[in-house]
């Protein structure tokens, strides 16, 4: 039984930038390490296991003249679009679209609902929630390394110099939160946690 799952999603398509991303079985989340990430999403999860690289064909279509071809099963998008011309490079990445269901990080937004209990509380930060402010705190743009890089590559894949550590603030008509989380290029938040919860002054 393969204990992980890889992304794949017709090419080419806007989002095609998850394309052949690998995650725990334990991670699977919808719209955020499982499409469909969007209306109209083409995704689709399959079993990863490492010995299989090389296997298998999957289709992709010419973006000038519609027609559909294989390719070989283990070509990610960039791989794909690397060997277009024309239109095909005009094809954006989901980072860099703002029409999709997983949110980038320039449009300063919650991703997902944030459960928490502070000092016996139990609530939550809806889904959506705009940040007043983000800040690198550690990892890619910062002079900070990322203490937990390990666990983070092991459990999200990429590398080192691809994670950073996040710091936004979200105001409520009543409080302020402090959220830290880890992103790498692609924008999906990872590991959201409230860390600090204050009253407004009346």
């Amino acid at each position: 039984m393969s204990r992980h799952m890889a992304i794949s999603i017709t090419l080419p398509v806007r989002g095609a930038a998850l394309d052949g991303q690998v995650y725990p079985m334990n991670k699977y989340e919808i719209g955020v390490t499982a499409p469909p990430f969007h209306p109209w999403c083409r995704g689709a999860t399959a079993p990863y296991f490492e010995d299989m690289q090389g296997i298998g064909e999957r289709w992709a279509r010419d973006p000038e003249t519609g027609k559909t071809y294989t390719v070989p099963g283990s070509m990610t998008y960039k791989q794909w679009a690397a060997k277009q011309t024309g239109l095909a490079k005009s094809v954006k990445p989901l980072e860099k679209s703002t029409k999709s269901g997983i949110i980038p990080t320039s449009t300063r937004h919650l991703q997902n609902k944030l459960s928490y209990e502070w000092k016996g509380e139990k609530n939550f930060i809806p889904q959506n929630t705009k940040f007043s402010k983000i800040t690198t705190i550690a990892g890619k743009g910062s002079d900070e390394a990322i203490g937990d890089i390990k666990r983070l590559i092991r459990n999200y894949g990429g590398s080192a110099d691809e994670w950073k550590k996040q710091a936004g603030k979200i105001n409520s008509a009543k409080y302020v939160f402090d959220v830290h989380w880890y992103e790498r290029d692609n924008g999906i938040q990872h590991d959201v946690k409230l860390k600090n919860r204050t009253e407004k002054k009346k």
